[in-house]
């Protein structure tokens, strides 16, 4: 199984995945984790992927031109890719979903930001939308949006995998 992470927090994710049964999975080659810098993927001197909601509203969203690029590069030529968006509007994230993504051979996470993300981001490229969290937040706390849900995830499902031994 291959994780691909989409983050504007690439750095957080150094060592995370270095200790228990995600690392043994890494070393024998039973999942891989790829981990994206989302500002890669624009086309700016300033690097941006935030921008006001299409059609009017209050705060910042992520942009979709960038998102976009990024699923693009990184699923090209491969079938049947789940693109997961973590966010508190998400069905909650359980032990029953975790095995729904450990029967999968690709899962693609993009860790929401701000006030979340532009609407044709959800109508045109996410398969899946995950919180995990039981209790819907404001914006203004929104603990999806940051890459611990990612780890959560990842920690959850690799030990559904076949072939991997808790």
């Amino acid at each position: 199984m291959r994780f691909d992470i989409i983050t504007i927090f690439p750095e957080i994710f150094s060592g995370v995945f270095d200790f228990g049964i995600v690392r043994r999975a890494v070393e024998a080659s039973l999942i891989e984790i790829h981990i994206h810098d989302l500002r890669d993927y624009t086309h700016d001197r300033h690097r941006q992927v935030d921008d006001r909601p299409f059609g009017g509203g209050a705060g910042m969203v992520m942009k979709p031109e960038p998102l976009f690029r990024a699923v693009e590069a990184i699923t090209t030529g491969v079938p049947d890719v789940n693109v997961a968006l973590l966010s508190p509007q998400g069905r909650l994230f359980s032990q029953r979903v975790a095995e729904e993504y450990a029967r999968k051979s690709r899962l693609v996470l993009i860790c929401g930001r701000y006030e979340g993300v532009d609407e044709r981001i959800v109508e045109h490229l996410i398969t899946d939308e995950v919180s995990r969290s039981p209790v819907r937040w404001g914006a203004s706390s929104q603990p999806n949006a940051s890459p611990s849900p990612a780890a959560c995830l990842i920690t959850r499902t690799t030990p559904g995998r076949p072939s991997i031994a808790t």
